[in-house]
């Protein structure tokens, strides 16, 4: 029995036992010449997903027979990564999926400051600078209230430097943050950067631009505290930086503050402020697994998983990609192979290809090891990757992960004809197999079987034509856009899962 990969169910784990109960081989592929492979598979991981793009209806979750009974399941999804490499050391546990759970939940701060004090009291504090340093992304941030007798907030210790001075009469108000940092923190998206003598907060001023508030850290306290010092703010609009309108310089100790971590590990840390607030922040960490968007997707449409993949410790990339960039492929027209049927991946595509490689090798140089990249691409986004794994034989790719991809071109004989105009065609007579090093695994979507006569189901007709245009037969099961037998290749684990559609909208 081979050993099973790392397994995550909604933050309880599958036992090896249980997954091995389950193992069935995988039946031969359909596909022209494919024969797929018969290893056992097991799941790596169950990830919540609100809005992603292949959504796990409410029904039971199945891999073949492997089938997770029982349990009825609020829009997830599988991914399967395997073994990430170090990433495997920085998974939040199950008591930070908790915690970040009842976070994207919208549960009570109530109910997540009683998960973020079960973290704390495991006692698991920093010890020592080092372990603070990098990129963290701020999930989650206590409230306090606006309070007319400190309108500037108030210190937990009590002390009122410069003009706070002059609003805190009443030694009794409790502590409470500053009204800009309630609006920013609860308004938009931020990140801390710390470094041995810096600390930078930056906050991401939905799209327009960022803001950085920039601080002098100074000596700790303790090796939990870190004192520091604003000194310098801007914002940056497209690379022009205007100085934020704040002194620091004149503000004397009203700009110094302190940060307690009370709780760190690889993948989450609980911080306590001057003035009373709690933060909850995860670890950013140089991405491995890089998102080939699908026709018509912009890079946008995947930040959910993007974030869902982060919550478990994993950290992704997506090519860039804007919708209207898609409409760069309509110059195949003016190529007289267009018009045959017989088109080429270069240069029509060269915009997405050359956008893939460069972004696998920024993600590769940022990396401190030399593990290799995993590659994910969503339909369309799947056989374009194969081009690139074919052009440049798998170098620094260890996987390769596809997702509702239409790996086939259609049946021969069949009357249907490329639909990509030669393109798909051209993808599997060049780059029929992955390369020997690159470990691939396809999942498909078992949602609706497609019929070849409208009376006798006008949905799975209308379906259906899709499926014939797509792989050359009406009748055969699909994700609703992709057929099964289109998504297998030689070589490549083929992964089917139950009741799972192409995308939200179908």
């Amino acid at each position: 029995m081979q050993t099973c990969w790392p397994a995550i169910f909604l933050g309880q784990p599958l036992t090896h036992s249980r997954l091995a109960r389950s193992f069935v081989p995988l039946p031969d592929a359909a596909c022209p010449a494919a024969s797929s492979s018969r290893t056992p598979f097991a799941v790596s991981t169950v990830i919540s997903l609100a809005g992603g793009f292949v959504v796990i209806g409410r029904r039971n979750v199945s891999i073949r027979r492997l089938t997770l009974r029982g349990r009825r399941i609020p829009r997830t999804v599988v991914h399967f990564f395997g073994d990430t490499g170090s990433s495997l050391d920085r998974r939040p546990t199950v008591d930070e999926l908790a915690v970040l759970d009842s976070i994207e939940k919208g549960a009570s701060e109530a109910d997540i400051l009683d998960g973020v004090a079960a973290l704390e009291a495991k006692g698991q504090a920093a010890s020592g600078r080092e372990k603070v340093l990098g990129t963290w992304r701020l999930a989650w941030t206590s409230t306090s209230k606006f309070d007319i007798g400190a309108p500037l907030g108030r210190r937990v210790d009590g002390s009122t430097p410069g003009l706070e001075g002059l609003f805190n009469a009443d030694d009794t108000t409790p502590a409470s943050s500053s009204p800009i940092q309630r609006f920013v923190t609860t308004s938009f998206p931020s990140k801390q950067v710390i470094t041995i003598d810096m600390v930078d907060t930056v906050v991401d001023l939905a799209g327009f631009g960022t803001l950085t508030l920039r601080a002098k850290a100074d000596a700790v306290a303790s090796d939990s505290r870190l004192n520091f010092q604003f000194n310098e703010g801007f914002f940056n609009f497209g690379g022009f930086q205007v100085p934020y309108p704040v002194p620091f310089q004149l503000l004397g100790d009203e700009a110094k503050g302190w940060i307690d971590t009370t709780y760190i590990s690889e993948s989450m840390r609980v911080s306590r402020g001057n003035k009373g607030t709690i933060f909850v922040l995860l670890k950013q960490q140089p991405a491995n697994i890089i998102v080939l968007p699908g026709l018509g997707n912009s890079s946008e449409d995947y930040a959910p998983m993007l974030k869902s993949l982060e919550r478990r410790g994993l950290s992704a990339a997506v090519v860039p990609v804007a919708r209207p960039d898609w409409a760069r492929n309509a110059v195949g027209i003016l190529d007289a192979n267009w018009w045959a049927g017989k088109l080429q991946p270069r240069p029509v595509l060269d915009w997405y290809l050359d956008r893939v490689s460069s972004l696998m090798a920024e993600c590769r140089s940022a990396l401190s090891s030399d593990d290799g990249l995993i590659l994910l691409g969503h339909s369309a986004g799947g056989w374009l990757g194969r081009i690139v794994l074919g052009e440049t034989e798998g170098r620094g790719v260890k996987r390769y992960v596809t997702l509702g991809t239409p790996h086939c071109p259609p049946l021969p004989d069949s009357g249907a004809f490329d639909q990509t105009r030669g393109l798909l065609t051209f993808v599997q007579e060049e780059y029929q197999a992955l390369p020997p090093s690159v470990e691939g695994i396809s999942i498909i979507g078992k949602y609706i079987q497609g019929v070849g006569q409208p009376l006798e189901d006008p949905t799975a007709f209308v379906v259906g034509l899709g499926y014939k245009q797509v792989h050359g037969r009406a009748d055969v099961m699909g994700d609703g856009i992709i057929p099964q037998p289109a998504a297998e290749l030689p070589g490549m684990k083929v992964v089917t899962l139950e009741n799972v559609y192409h995308s939200p909208l179908g």
